[in-house]
């Protein structure tokens, strides 16, 4: 996990495939990359707003894995909550009550 003020992105490795989620704050969206093709997709609906392939390739016959979508959305909203320490917050955590 990344985190830099409200932008965070999570790497994730899922039944051998590998995913990047990263909140884009400044639409309220998150994008989600699986490598072949990038969803723009809507915070509140999780409609896909916008998408794209990586070239040179098309990507005819590419099916995306929204349970990977979902699973690193929830682990990343989980990860960010900061009303509980653990251990990839708690350098923040510790911060925040430095202060």
């Amino acid at each position: 996990m990344e985190s830099r003020g409200s932008d965070a992105s999570i790497l994730g490795r899922i039944k051998g495939r590998s995913y990047r989620l990263e909140k884009e704050p400044s639409w309220n969206g998150i994008r989600f990359d699986d490598g072949k093709v990038c969803l723009y997709i809507d915070v509140q609906s999780h409609a896909v707003e916008r998408w794209f392939a990586y070239g040179p390739a098309d990507a005819t016959g590419h099916v995306v894995d929204m349970t990977a979508f979902h699973t690193m959305r929830i682990l990343l909203d989980s990860l960010l909550k900061g009303d509980r320490a653990h251990q990839v917050i708690t350098h923040r955590f510790t911060m925040n009550h430095a202060k």
